[in-house]
C-alpha cells in the first residue's frame, strides 16, 4: 500500500483542477471506489475553495495538502496559513434550503459535511488551520 502522498500549491482558482486530478489520482493509487473518489474530490474541491477565497480573499498564501490511507479509510489534510476558520461552525441540520440554491457562496460547507464521514479542525502552532476530512464509512475500496 502507498504511503501518504503531498500537494502544495498556490492559493489561487487556477490550482484547483491540479487538486482535483491529485485527490483523484492518490484515490486510485490507494485503490478506493468510484463514489469515494467523487465524494473526497468534491468535498476537497469545496475546501480548497473556501480557503482561497474567504481564508486567503484570494490574496494568495500557500495550501499543503496530504491524503493517505488506513486500513477503513482515506484521510485528507489541509493546512494553510489562512485566517482561523473552523468549518463546523457552519455545519447544518437536514438538507440545504431552497434560499442556499439561490444566493452564491452556501453551499460548499453542506456539501463538505454530506460527502464525507468526518470533518476535524485544529489551529496550527503557526496561527494557522489544518482541516481533516475522513471518508471511512462503508465499503470504500476496491476487493
Amino acid at each position: 500500500m502507498p504511503g501518504k502522498q503531498r500537494l502544495d500549491i498556490e492559493a489561487q482558482l487556477d490550482n484547483l483542477s491540479t487538486v482535483r486530478r491529485f485527490i483523484e489520482e492518490s484515490c486510485r493509487e490507494f485503490g478506493a471506489r468510484d463514489g469515494v473518489i467523487s465524494d473526497l474530490r468534491l468535498a476537497v474541491d469545496e475546501a480548497v475553495t473556501n480557503i482561497i477565497i474567504h481564508g486567503y480573499q484570494k490574496q494568495g498564501g500557500n495550501i499543503h495538502i496530504e491524503i493517505e490511507r488506513d486500513e477503513k479509510a482515506l484521510i485528507v489534510r489541509l493546512r494553510d496559513d489562512a485566517v482561523v476558520f473552523d468549518p463546523a461552525s457552519r455545519f447544518t441540520a437536514g438538507p440545504p434550503t431552497a434560499q442556499a440554491f439561490e444566493s452564491p457562496g452556501k453551499l460548499g460547507i453542506p456539501l463538505i459535511q454530506r460527502t464525507v464521514d468526518h470533518i476535524d479542525h485544529r489551529v496550527t502552532e503557526s496561527g494557522g488551520n489544518e482541516l481533516t476530512l475522513k471518508k471511512r464509512n462503508g465499503d470504500i475500496f476496491r476487493s
